[in-house]
Formats: structure tokens, sequence, C-alpha cells
């Protein structure tokens, strides 16, 4: 899947969403250990995020296929 991001707020650019989650995770791990308040909060957005990906395939729709990139039969 591909996303539309607005780079520098101005030129759009279409790139993998498992790019930019990618970036957001990585985002969220950094602020963790950098941030000097209560990192409770950066924990809880990255266990959520955990808990959305296997949680995935058993709480789906059976009609609905995954990972066939986007080709169906």
């Amino acid at each position: 899947m591909k996303v539309l991001v607005l780079l520098f707020r101005r030129v759009p650019v279409l790139l993998p969403a498992y790019l930019l989650i990618g970036v957001w995770l990585l985002v969220q791990l950094f602020s963790v250990w950098s941030d000097n308040g209560d990192p409770v909060v950066w924990w809880a957005r990255i266990g959520g995020f955990v808990v959305g990906v296997v949680l995935i395939v058993p709480f789906r729709y059976k009609q609905v296929p995954l990972f066939d990139g986007g080709l169906r039969r």
C-alpha cells in the first residue's frame, strides 16, 4: 500500500506504508529514551502497535484476504 505524504508541506510523494510505519516506530522508540518526562505514554503507543499487529490475524473478517499483495484470484 502506498500513502501520499506532503514532503516539506508542499511536495506530494507516494511512499510505501511499511516505510512510514517503520519511521513512526523508530520515532516512538527514540522518544522513550530521549524524553525527560514519564515514558509511559511512549510505551503505551509502542505496546498498542505491537498488540494491534499480533491481533490482526485472529480478529480479521474471514472473507477479507490479508497479505495478498493486492492480488485477488
